[in-house]
């Protein structure tokens, strides 16, 4: 239920009566919703109260946050962003080191955080994700149909072993584009894939999206195990399962990757390309494999 927040802004707290009840995604949805804002088609800027409610909300989660919102045409104004893309990082010969530190201590946050989302993805949801991706690269590259259809099948078998994790929040599309960092600041954009799932998604996501943009030079490798040691010094505790797990979302990004530039935006396949990331995408399953006695007997 949708409810009007119009209160003064210069007395604005989280004891309001009408927050009572609001989860943190209800409370943005509140903010951003036609009532909140009044008949469709009128643009109105936030008041006071709801742009200090949201970003003290908020504040240890930094994004953009709202100006501008008309209904009728779905359109959102957010605030520039402070810094620039990380992917323009990569791009440069600036030491990427501290922005993806950054980067990862922003994603624990979101993971650590108590947001409930409304979406989740289920482990059926994604071993259907993997056949789906395999699937249509089998029917798109058939030179490479049988290396596919093994990695599909190492990647479903893993997928089906693979140790549960509790649900938290997540990105859900986590890459360099989508991350605007400053030396102090991280802020991070595009949330249409946020839902609750295994946090060890955005992790290899992240890895897999990271080294195929960029390359698998040096400089790269040596960013992303930054990102990921970062990641794990900012838990709360140590998941042991975290690598098996982020290993397997790694290995499925790269199958991912493939299937959106090669057969729902029909480029031209460059199959050197796909070959180095069929490589890589072999070589998380193997890290995979490995770990798997292993994590068996911590299960036990």
């Amino acid at each position: 239920m949708t409810q009007t927040i119009r209160n003064d802004p210069d007395n604005a707290s989280f004891n309001e009566p009408i927050l009572h009840g609001l989860t943190e995604v209800e409370f943005v949805k509140d903010i951003l919703s036609t009532e909140a804002f009044g008949e469709p088609g009128l643009q109105q800027p936030l008041q006071g109260f709801e742009t200090r409610i949201l970003k003290r909300h908020l504040r240890k989660v930094v994004i953009d946050y709202p100006v501008l919102y008309i209904p009728a045409l779905s359109f959102l104004m957010m605030e520039q962003a402070e810094g620039q893309p990380l992917r323009e990082i990569f791009e440069s010969r600036i030491d990427p080191g501290p922005y993806v530190k950054g980067t990862a201590r922003w994603l624990a946050r979101l993971h650590n955080s108590n947001i409930r989302l409304d979406g989740e993805f289920f482990r059926d949801d994604e071993i259907e994700a993997s056949r789906r991706y395999a699937n249509a690269g089998s029917w798109l590259l058939p030179t490479l149909k049988s290396d596919i259809q093994s990695i599909s099948t190492q990647l479903i078998d893993a997928q089906k072993t693979l140790p549960l994790h509790a649900r938290k929040p997540i990105h859900g599309d986590y890459h360099p584009r989508n991350i605007i960092v400053s030396p102090d600041l991280t802020t991070v954009i595009d949330f249409e894939e946020a839902r609750m799932g295994d946090p060890a998604f955005d992790v290899g996501y992240f890895v897999a999206q990271t080294k195929m943009t960029h390359g698998l030079g040096d400089a790269t490798v040596q960013a992303v195990e930054a990102f990921i040691q970062e990641y794990q010094e900012n838990q709360p505790g140590i998941d042991p399962d975290l690598a098996q797990r982020a290993a397997v979302f790694e290995a499925q990004t790269y199958l991912q990757r493939i299937y959106h530039t090669y057969y729902l935006l029909a480029l031209r396949p460059d199959f050197d390309l796909i070959s180095e990331w069929l490589n890589e995408c072999q070589d998380c399953l193997r890290k995979t494999q490995s770990r798997c006695p292993e994590t068996g007997r911590r299960n036990q």
